[in-house]
């Protein structure tokens, strides 16, 4: 991984009044290696029925790979910090849960019980998550608004981290499909390359928000389904243990092998309506694609076509778009362009 940019700015620190609402959302988290029968076996119809049955609204859901192929220093680190012996284990934050083959279906049970009375708690820390594609290829920007509901003393750290929602690979095991086995919530990496992330802090915390804008360039991206978790630990000796998490699911990443470079002039506008884009380049553009894309990644708008011009204006239909920040996404044969705008309403 090649990080090209980490900026940590705290805007304020001030009693929180905001009228936010924030729940405890607790880590499942999967250890499991591509060549453990078992983790093919049992192991992956529990992690099946826990993504069926438990949404990422209420848990964050981690497949961490101990060892074997999709295994790598981050997913090492923290499977390590969790402990146990063999695989699959399922841990609820730092707590094994003692699933088995014999017992999974009534550890869901347990699990979902359990997932719903930690939601209820307040937490010491709220997150507020977006994510989206940067503006070079295979740039991921996480933006954080963290709150602090108490004053708090400890040492804690904020961890962000890239999952793949669609890994196409090996899984030994009888119900994961061999060599073309659908992995999910495969943890990759961490943003600021350390396994447990950045210090939010030692000592004292008082009330407040705290926003993070971290940008990371990995080696490479997801093709699809990708998500950004982030888990808030604390550190008490030479132990993590999970405070609270959060993630963005199915970020819409579009990777292009040129930086933006290859355009002379660009603008996005919104006025009336409409977003207006004026895009020129310094060759033909041929075939495009467009899409307009909200702060949880998800594609408001999408739109394709052709042109023998080194120039488009293309006018999108805003009218059913909230008030917010949007990002847009040009991509042609000839590379990525990407700006964010703001629709005021």
């Amino acid at each position: 991984m090649k990080q090209i940019f980490t900026l940590l700015v705290i805007l304020s620190l001030t009693v929180v009044g905001y009228g936010q609402s924030f729940k405890n959302t607790p880590l499942i988290t999967k250890r499991t290696a591509d060549w453990c029968t078992l983790c093919g076996s049992w192991g992956w119809d529990f992690k099946t029925a826990i993504l069926d049955e438990i949404s990422a609204e209420e848990a964050t859901v981690v497949i961490a790979h101990f060892s074997g192929g999709l295994a790598n220093p981050t997913s090492t680190a923290i499977t390590s910090q969790l402990g146990g012996f063999g695989q699959p284990i399922y841990f609820l934050n730092s707590n094994n849960i003692n699933a088995s083959s014999g017992n999974w279906d009534d550890r869901l049970v347990d699990l979902k019980t359990s997932v719903t009375m930690m939601n209820t708690e307040i937490p010491n820390f709220g997150i507020d998550l977006h994510g989206f594609f940067g503006a070079s290829s295979n740039e991921v920007v996480a933006e954080i608004d963290l709150y602090v509901n108490q004053a708090v003393e400890g040492e804690f750290y904020i961890g962000t981290y890239l999952l793949d929602n669609k890994l196409i690979s090996f899984q030994s095991g009888s119900s994961a499909g061999g060599a073309n086995a659908e992995h999910k919530k495969v943890l990759l990496d961490e943003f600021s390359g350390e396994p447990f992330g950045r210090a939010i802090g030692n000592g004292p915390i008082l009330e407040g928000v705290m926003n993070f804008n971290i940008a990371t360039t990995f080696d490479a991206v997801p093709a699809e389904r990708t998500d950004i978790a982030v888990i808030i630990w604390e550190k008490i000796g030479d132990d993590y243990t999970i405070v609270n998490t959060a993630v963005v699911e199915d970020i819409q990443l579009l990777s292009s092998t040129n930086d933006f470079n290859w355009v002379t002039e660009a603008s996005a506008r919104y006025f009336n309506n409409e977003i207006n884009i004026a895009l020129q380049s310094e060759e033909a553009i041929g075939d495009y694609q467009l899409r307009i894309i909200d702060m949880n990644g998800r594609v408001v708008s999408e739109d394709q076509g052709n042109t023998v011009d080194n120039n488009v204006n293309i006018q999108v239909d805003a009218g059913l778009l909230t008030s917010g920040n949007y990002f847009v996404n040009f991509l042609s044969s000839n590379g990525i362009w990407s700006e964010k705008v703001i629709v005021l309403k």
